[in-house]
């Protein structure tokens, strides 16, 4: 009901409760007294203009009702505005022109992308360093670009640079990784820059030196080798170019003695380790056939620490040929619709753990893609013929598609080395280097103390041979008052057993010579027992 019939019908009542109240005016006044009918009015008089209170209150809320209603509609038509400008129209892809499709977009083409700066003079100061960047160059019929400018704080990666001869033109590229540098101040064309990670010795570079900077560590990729080994048909060559001017053992700190497989003093795990990077890169890209043709071609010039180069099986590809029609899943599970896929490509990234697409801007309209019998494949060895006890913990083992009968033997076999992150291996690199440098600080404390403790030790042993010595002194006097005693203890033995001898003889002397006074004893008392009786009988 609008306000306008709300208006009418609220007049209407108006109008007949007036008549109504005239009404029984009219009918009472005769019995009413004068306090009644005024009291009457006066009822009126308020029902009335609470009426009109009442209309004016309803009109201005159904007025305020229809304002929020406009408001919210077009709240409504700008959220899904401002929805169909970040999103584009509702799908399970991101429109070209949206902020979120964009974004997505330029940070792809960002990726191993960003400035760089080329022949620029570096100049170290110990570990800091200043650069001088290059003037821009200026192109005929245009307006000289501006000075590039770089803001503090901006992490800068330092590498030392050679040309390349392709097709008769040089092109420059990254020879030497010097470090990752913080800038600390840029004034113009000239950047302070202070070490983060380094990976030279200081005082190696004396005096200026020329230098690229980049903005983004360049990336890894598997062409990055590819001109060279198209203009170096010979393996041998080539293994010497990687070896001499790309990776030699000094740009690893490596003594090039240790990883000499010519050399007999070559630290044998070392070297061998060393030659597997140098195969890696060599073999990039190249069908197992390839590279035996290419190890027997280097057999009779380079001596190698191992006969053969075997790849793992997770870094062999393989070209086959279906036999029947199949289909790949290539999307991520997102059962909530396109609106969770968009959430999760806003929250978790481009792909997941196993390498489905997750962005919606990546996902294909299907989820699944089609091959066909007879199609010609190049896909990772495991999955072709070897299968996987399970994709994940508590997964269902994989058979591989030569075990399915989905493919026939492969017809060709690739080896493709795994890509590295620069970036993260070097970090992991330098603090792997800083424990050693902690451990190896530690060492040397516990060294000094050991030898502080040794020096102890050996003054404590001189003192215990000292009076190891007054000891052995001491023994010896005491064994010669030993062997002194012993010969008086014989002496003494011997004179001991006369006296005893003597003592026996002395007792049996005495022995006898007590009997015989016990005889004399008793012989007196007999003379006298006769003499007493004598006496007596005389008497």
């Amino acid at each position: 009901m609008d306000s306008d019939t709300l208006r009418w019908i609220m007049l209407a009542c108006f109008v007949l409760g007036s008549i109504f109240f005239l009404v029984i005016t009219i009918l009472g006044y005769k019995s009413w007294r004068v306090l009644h009918i005024l009291a009457a009015i006066f009822m009126f008089a308020c029902a009335a203009t609470f009426a009109v209170y009442f209309a004016l209150l309803t009109k201005a809320t159904l007025a305020w009702k229809e304002v929020v209603e406009t408001n919210r509609k077009a709240a409504e038509q700008q959220e899904q505005r401002l929805n169909d400008f970040v999103y584009g129209e509702p799908g399970p892809r991101f429109a070209e022109d949206s902020v979120v499709g964009v974004s997505r977009r330029l940070g792809r083409e960002l990726v191993g992308r960003g400035r760089v700066w080329r022949k620029a003079i570096g100049q170290f100061n110990g570990n800091q360093l200043t650069l001088q960047l290059a003037a821009p160059e200026v192109i005929e019929g245009r307006e000289a670009p501006p000075t590039p400018t770089i803001e503090t704080s901006s992490p800068i990666y330092i590498f030392t640079e050679q040309e390349v001869n392709v097709d008769g033109s040089l092109y420059p590229v990254p020879q030497r990784y010097l470090g990752e540098f913080t800038v600390t101040a840029a004034t113009g064309s000239t950047i302070s820059l202070d070490p983060i990670l380094v990976f030279y010795q200081p005082g190696e570079f004396g005096g200026a030196v020329e230098l690229v900077a980049y903005e983004k560590m360049p990336g890894d990729n598997h062409d990055v080798l590819q001109t060279l080994r198209e203009q170096t048909n010979d393996p041998v060559e080539f293994r010497n170019k990687l070896t001499q001017e790309i990776f030699p053992p000094q740009y690893f700190g490596l003594d090039p003695t240790l990883v000499d497989p010519t050399n007999p003093a070559r630290n044998q795990d070392l070297a061998a380790r060393y030659e597997r990077l140098i195969d890696q890169y060599q073999f990039d890209g190249m069908e197992l056939g390839e590279i035996d043709d290419a190890l027997e071609a280097m057999s009779g010039s380079l001596a190698r620490i191992r006969p053969g180069f075997n790849p793992p099986p997770e870094e062999l590809w393989v070209t086959v040929e279906l036999l029947q029609d199949y289909s790949v899943q290539v999307n991520a599970e997102n059962p909530g619709g396109d609106e969770d896929i968009r959430r999760l490509a806003v929250n978790r990234g481009y792909y997941d753990s196993r390498g489905l697409a997750i962005s919606a801007d990546l996902r294909l309209s299907t989820d699944e893609v089609e091959l066909k019998k007879g199609d010609v494949v190049m896909i990772d060895n495991v999955t072709a013929t070897l299968g996987y006890a399970s994709a994940e913990e508590g997964g269902v083992p994989y058979q591989s598609w030569q075990a399915q009968g989905l493919i026939d033997d492969p017809t060709a076999t690739t080896y493709f080395r795994p890509l590295n992150d620069y970036q993260l291996a070097l970090q992991e690199l330098n603090l792997a280097q800083n424990r050693i440098a902690r451990d190896i600080a530690s060492l040397e404390v516990q060294i000094a103390g050991t030898a502080e403790t040794l020096l102890g030790s050996e003054r404590l042993l001189t003192a215990e041979t000292n009076e190891q010595e007054r000891l052995r002194l001491d023994l010896d006097s005491v064994l010669e008052d030993q062997r002194i005693v012993s010969l008086y203890e014989g002496e003494l033995s011997a004179l001991l057993s006369a006296r005893r001898q003597r003592v026996n003889a002395l007792y049996v002397q005495v022995q006898s010579l007590a009997a015989r006074k016990a005889e004399l004893e008793a012989e007196l008392v007999r003379r006298i027992d006769q003499a007493t009786a004598a006496a007596v009988t005389a008497q």
